[in-house]
């Protein structure tokens, strides 16, 4: 019982509902960012495919999932070992180049 009173003292009710009401929009923020991007070196989405003008340096814009619905700007590269663990160095559409691309599960 000492321990809740000191705990409420440090923490008033009001205080901690509004931490934990913040801690709950952080983490259905994470999830639904989570849940829409492939992950590894793959960054911002981009509507472009084939093309850095939307990208950062050394990326290029590829379609992830190989219908254009999905596309992302990926790191460009020579070989598997320019990629992340989960990524495999492929063709890149509508370009010369190759880019990092997840492999697929």
């Amino acid at each position: 019982r000492f321990a809740w009173r000191a705990f409420c003292a440090v923490f008033p009710p009001l205080m901690l509902r509004n931490l934990l009401a913040s801690a709950l929009l952080l983490s259905f923020a994470l999830l639904g960012w989570a849940c829409g991007h492939p992950g590894g070196s793959v960054g911002d989405s981009c509507t472009i495919i084939g093309s850095s003008e939307e990208c950062e340096d050394d990326f290029i814009c590829d379609e992830i999932d190989g219908t254009g619905s999905a596309s992302f700007c990926v790191r460009i590269c020579n070989f598997d070992d320019d990629c992340d663990i989960e990524e495999e160095c492929n063709d890149v559409a509508r370009s010369d180049l190759l880019g990092c691309s997840p492999i697929d599960p």
